[in-house]
């Protein structure tokens, strides 16, 4: 994927290159998924004073719905708010 938008902007392609639509679709929903878990991480990461890389391995093994347990929110705050991420990020992926 990133490999495709650099040759884009580099002009690496020729002009009449387009992406299908599924390919533009999984580009798009990849970027959407990586969004949602890195900020969901930065946000339990402060919640929890977790470490960053912590938290995105949480976040990664929750919306995956893997949970090994290792790593679970312990304030009341991040308890609220796991529902609606965990819910929200398992239904779009």
């Amino acid at each position: 994927m990133v490999v495709t938008f650099y040759g884009a902007h580099t002009r690496r392609y020729p002009r009449d290159f387009q992406l299908t639509a599924s390919q533009r679709t999984l580009m798009l929903q990849t970027i959407a998924y990586l969004f949602y878990l890195l900020i969901g991480a930065l946000v339990f990461a402060k919640l929890e004073g977790w470490i960053y890389l912590d938290a995105v391995y949480w976040a990664n093994t929750t919306l995956f719905t893997i949970g090994y347990g290792d790593y679970s929110p312990s304030s009341t705050l991040a308890r609220a708010l796991l529902i609606p991420y965990a819910l929200i990020g398992i239904v779009t992926l």
